[in-house]
């Protein structure tokens, strides 16, 4: 992992996004105490769990994390699993409150005395939030814990854990390669590539203002087009668009917007393309369209399934004009 500077306000829900390999869950591991790094300063409130000269372990550092698989005991009942974690840091006279009140954040009430072999996929990463709430810490760390549900029931657990974040006071860092996990829970999104955090924003910031190459091709679905220097323009065949302030003059540039951006129509307004195939995305027709000149542009058709034949496509919604490289 390279060189990386990040800083997370307390009560935020912090995504992490990147593809496999890109270094998330090193990330993970370093924070919560199980890797040491080379070097840095790790810092949680006004407390320094790591530096040059310290290296706290993971149990002090007011951490829990909730992996993939949830890492039940098998032999351990729902209440065990909750009490372990509460043991040398809480009154035992509490423990029956504590429990309560973590079962009910989570929807578990009346689970108590179950094994996790009793539990179906969603109920254990239930328990495994739990788990992590009792402790007490002020920091939530989750590694894919989406991973092994199907979508409605990851979906409802990640309803769930926006509410208890927000009830609880909880700051998460969540770490994932699926984007419509970041647009849904996220107060802001790291996207991350080879060990460097490339962009930092707010879900719509990375969604509609990509600032690399990287970010809006990985980050959905979006139309990347190579923009040619004529004179003090860069153009393509959707239009000429300013050069950016500052741009070298060996630099090559790409226009990116998203299919919603693409106004397409059969009135003769904009550049004639063809539409190629389409595909239902559940709310809204995806279309892929071929203009005369051969470039290929993904369009948003809405709840219409677009019909064969030629279409004029315009620029109309938000882009932006960034280096290739």
């Amino acid at each position: 992992m390279d060189s990386l500077d990040l800083e997370i306000p307390q009560g935020e829900f912090f995504v992490l996004l990147g593809p496999s390999g890109a270094g998330k869950t090193t990330l993970v591991n370093v924070l919560c105490g199980l890797l040491e790094p080379d070097s840095g300063i790790i810092r949680i409130g006004d407390r320094t769990v790591v530096s040059d000269d310290e290296f706290l372990p993971p149990r002090v550092r007011g951490m829990s994390v909730v992996m993939q698989d949830g890492g039940m005991w098998q032999n351990m009942t729902v209440r065990k699993h909750i009490e372990f974690v509460m043991e040398d840091r809480f009154e035992q006279d509490t423990f029956e409150e504590r429990v309560a009140r973590a079962l009910e954040l989570v929807r578990l009430s009346g689970f108590e005395n179950r094994l996790p072999s009793q539990l179906s996929g969603g109920e254990r990463q239930r328990l495994a939030v739990a788990r992590a709430i009792a402790a007490g810490n002020s920091v939530l760390l989750l590694d894919e814990p989406f991973g092994s549900l199907d979508r409605p029931l990851a979906f409802k657990l990640m309803d769930d854990l926006v509410r208890i974040q927000r009830t609880v006071g909880l700051t998460v860092l969540l770490v994932t390669h699926q984007q419509e996990e970041a647009l849904f829970m996220a107060d802001r999104i790291g996207i991350m590539n080879e060990g460097r955090i490339v962009q930092l924003s707010d879900p719509p910031g990375i969604y509609l203002r990509p600032k690399n190459y990287f970010t809006a091709r990985f980050f959905g679905d979006s139309n990347c087009l190579p923009l040619k220097r004529e004179n003090s323009e860069l153009t393509c065949e959707l239009g000429s668009f300013e050069i950016p302030p500052g741009a070298q003059d060996n630099r090559q540039f790409v226009l990116c917007f998203r299919p919603v951006s693409l106004a397409v129509n059969r009135e003769g307004k904009g550049v004639e393309s063809k539409l190629l195939s389409s595909v239902f995305k559940g709310e809204y027709y995806l279309g892929t369209l071929r203009t005369e000149g051969g470039t290929e542009l993904v369009a948003n058709f809405g709840s219409e399934p677009p019909k064969p034949g030629s279409y004029y496509v315009e620029l109309a919604g938000p882009r932006v004009i960034i280096p290739k490289d």
